[in-house]
């Protein structure tokens, strides 16, 4: 099998780090108006802004590695390109419920509700891809 480039996973790393950079600008910038530079000390806007970079940090990386492995593995590029656009827009829309003046609300809910259900699709079909090829 001839592997070819990721083009898909390289397009949504990119615009992935791009935004985590943004993200680290916007951190840096809050922990000067809190004057905080480690840990948050209790304040909560500072929370919300350590958190929304972090959580960004924690699910990023990971979708990146599906992907790319689907990807890899010859998964529709229909499928994964759908994937990483609702990925994309699941991570623009987590900290825009963060920052929401209800701690519970439709952007953070569907934020983090597409990301887990696009890495449990994504698991689910990324074993099954590496089980048809096992040589048995």
């Amino acid at each position: 099998m001839e592997i070819q480039y990721p083009l898909i996973t390289a397009l949504t790393a990119g615009v992935l780090v791009t935004y985590q950079m943004l993200w680290a600008l916007i951190v840096a910038g809050a922990r000067g108006r809190f004057r905080q530079s480690l840990g948050e000390a209790d304040k909560m806007g500072l929370v919300k802004y350590v958190r929304s970079h972090g959580n960004l940090a924690e699910n990023a990386p990971i979708m990146l590695i599906l992907l790319g492995l689907l990807e890899i593995g010859g998964t529709s590029a229909s499928i994964l390109s759908w994937g990483a656009a609702l990925f994309l827009i699941a991570r623009v829309m987590h900290p825009i419920g963060v920052f929401s003046r209800k701690p519970v609300n439709v952007y953070r809910f569907v934020g983090a509700a597409v990301t887990m259900v696009l890495g449990l699709t994504g698991g689910v079909m990324l074993v099954m891809l590496a089980v048809e090829q096992l040589p048995l």
